[in-house]
Formats: C-alpha cells, sequence, structure tokens
C-alpha cells in the first residue's frame, strides 16, 4: 500500500478509533508519526490505545500527551522490532545493511555491501518492500518508509557488525565511484567515521569541505572543517601541525559564511596551540585571521591588537611574505574603519614588499 494523503490519515485513524470526538492534537500526532503509512497508523493507533495514551469513553477520546511522550514510542518500536524479527534472516541481513545505507539507496550498492548479486539484492527490496518496509524513492533508490522504522532497524545492529557493514559500505563506494569521489565525499567520511577509520573520515572530510568551499557553499564547509578537527583532537597522539594546517581553513570559511563569532572562538584555540607547540608562522596566520573576523565583526580595537601581535612576530622571524600579509589586512581594517590616511600607509608598505618580492598577483590584489 502506498502512503495515505493527511486526510485519508484521518479518516483511518478515526474508524480504528471508532470515535467521533477525536482531539486535533492526537490526529496531528497519528499523521506526524506514521508518515501515513495505513500499516504502522493501525499499529500506533494499537500503541495508543495499549498504553494509555488514547483513553477510549464512549464514541471521545481523551489524548493523554505526557503518557504518549513516555510510553508510545517504546510500544510502537516494539511492535515496529516484532515485524521485524518475523522476516526470514536473509531478508533481515538485507535489512541491516538498508539501514546503515539510509536515508537512500540503490540496489546495485546494497547487494555488493551484501556480498550477494544484483538479481538476489532486487529480490529482496522487492520483498521488503511488499512487507510495506521499504519503498521506491521519488527522487531513485529506495528508503525505508519511515525513519522510526529506519532507527528500530539500525539499533537492532550490534556495534562490531554496525562498524563492520559502514567499513564495507565506504569500501563498496570508493570502488563504485572510482574516478568520481567527489560526488561522495561526505558519505564516505560518515561511513569511515562510523566504521572507526578516523584517518580516512578526516582526509574525505577535509576534501568534502574544500569541495563545498570551491562551490561557495562556506557554512557547510566550515561545518565539515570542525568536525574534522574534532576528529584529529580525539586520539591519544593528535597530530597539531595537521590540526594548524585544518584551522586555518576554519578561520577562512568562518570568514567567507559571515559566522563572526564561531571563528574567533575557534582561532582563539588554534592560536594558544601554535603558541603551546611554538610554531610562530602558525601564529602569525591564525592572529592575522582572527584580527581579520574582529574586524568584521566591527571589534576594530581587538583586530588591531592581533594585527600587532602578528606584525611582531613575523619581524622577528624576518618574514617578508607574512608581513605584507599583515600589512594588508590592517589596511583593509584601518579602510573599513574610516581611518583612511593610516590605511594608505599600511597598503603602501605592503605593496612595496610585493613589488621587492615579485609577487604580481599579491602587488594586483593590494
Amino acid at each position: 500500500l502506498g502512503s495515505l494523503s493527511d486526510q485519508d490519515t484521518v479518516k483511518l485513524a478515526l474508524s480504528r478509533l471508532q470515535a467521533a470526538d477525536v482531539p486535533l492534537s492526537l490526529l496531528n500526532e497519528i499523521s506526524d508519526k506514521t508518515g501515513g503509512n495505513p500499516l504502522y497508523v493501525e499499529e500506533y493507533v494499537k500503541a495508543l490505545i495499549t498504553s494509555g495514551a488514547a483513553v477510549l469513553d464512549g464514541r471521545r477520546v481523551e489524548y493523554r500527551q505526557e503518557v504518549a511522550e513516555i510510553e508510545v514510542p517504546k510500544s510502537l518500536r516494539g511492535l515496529l522490532h516484532a515485524r521485524i524479527e518475523r522476516l526470514a534472516p536473509d531478508l533481515r541481513g538485507f535489512l541491516q545493511r538498508a539501514a546503515i545505507l539510509a536515508p537512500r539507496f540503490r540496489v546495485e550498492l546494497l547487494s555488493s555491501v551484501a556480498g550477494s548479486s544484483p538479481t538476489e539484492g532486487a529480490a529482496a527490496v522487492e520483498s521488503l518492500v511488499k512487507e510495506g518496509i521499504l519503498e521506491r524513492k521519488t527522487s531513485g533508490g529506495f528508503g525505508f518508509v519511515n525513519d522510526m522504522l529506519r532507527d528500530v532497524v539500525y539499533d537492532g545492529i550490534t556495534f562490531p557488525d554496525r562498524r563492520d557493514i559502514h567499513g564495507k559500505v565506504a569500501a563498496e563506494m570508493e570502488r563504485l565511484h572510482a574516478g568520481r569521489l567527489h560526488e561522495v565525499y561526505e558519505n564516505l567520511a560518515v561511513h569511515y567515521r562510523e566504521s572507526g577509520q578516523r584517518e580516512k573520515a578526516t582526509s574525505f572530510l577535509i576534501r568534502a569541505g574544500d569541495k563545498l568551499e570551491g562551490e561557495h557553499t562556506y557554512e557547510s564547509a566550515l561545518m565539515h572543517y570542525l568536525r574534522a578537527v574534532d576528529l584529529l583532537q580525539n586520539v591519544p597522539q593528535p597530530d597539531l601541525v595537521q590540526i594548524l594546517d585544518l584551522y586555518h581553513r576554519v578561520g577562512r570559511a568562518a570568514m567567507a559564511s559571515g559566522k563572526v563569532s564561531l571563528g574567533i572562538e575557534k582561532m582563539r584555540l588554534a592560536i594558544e596551540l601554535a603558541e603551546q607547540v611554538d610554531d610562530k608562522r602558525a601564529s602569525v596566520g591564525l592572529l592575522t585571521q582572527a584580527g581579520r573576523l574582529l574586524a568584521k565583526g566591527t571589534r576594530f580595537g581587538e583586530a588591531q591588537q592581533y594585527f600587532a601581535q602578528a606584525l611582531d612576530i613575523s619581524e622577528e622571524l624576518t618574514d617578508e611574505s607574512m608581513r605584507r600579509e599583515v600589512l594588508g589586512a590592517i589596511g583593509e581594517t584601518l579602510s573599513r574603519n574610516g581611518e583612511y590616511k593610516q590605511a594608505t600607509h599600511s597598503l603602501e608598505e605592503a605593496l612595496e614588499l610585493a613589488r621587492a618580492a615579485g609577487d604580481p598577483r599579491r602587488e594586483a590584489a593590494l
């Protein structure tokens, strides 16, 4: 059976409740929770009654929402679990892999992960569709008829099996998308992370972030970079050099996405880390990026303090390219604050350094 419209879902619920006076909040709850699947409308109504969340009083129903919030999800999950347990073992195996691949998957990938032929995979999916557990998605491929059912299947997979299946999914995705991995960077990052392969997960998170940044989807890029930082930090011996390099990406994406407060917070953490490992070059870049973010947030006084620190360290390093970058950032900030005379002085000094270094690209940018 296909999904019902909201109106037909309400009609089915009313017929199963056998009541004329039913609270609108209860009908909305049934519609939202079941996704219009008629099989689960019936199961959900049964769960509501069994748990005491829906009390029948003649032709009237009293809805106890506080009971529903505590008892009904458990009752419904139990009903769904029982339905899954009644399936043949081979179908349950396919279903577990489908839960790992959700929200949407293609038969080819499911079959590969299950170690079966495409014909066997297609037959299993067709059986699960007939059972009202999977459905064909309008955007292509297949998925679960509702999120709760997928969650019940996923939660029933043991942790070792879950990690193993995630690893197989990632490996098969890499194989099937060879030459076009950019299409599945984000998915690969998720599956490698869940399989416990942190190094690969981090690599694909960074690649996904770089791809999104290249597409000017800066906020999403920022979130991917931050997840990568989190993965890198939560290991016994974190690679501090790689973390610092990644923080430069974080600052750049925060600047471009307008996430100023978040960017400043992360730059301060990064600056502390750079000082901890005595990486002065990283300190200059991070201090400069923090200054840019502070200036964007119109906190010009604080920005100048960070720029001054960056300038001092760049002079200590006798690195003219870093000094040039800091002076350029100072000039941009002063100009934004209306201090045009001082801005001109800083930008002219940066321009002279660019000319001396024979850097026409940077000279043109200034």
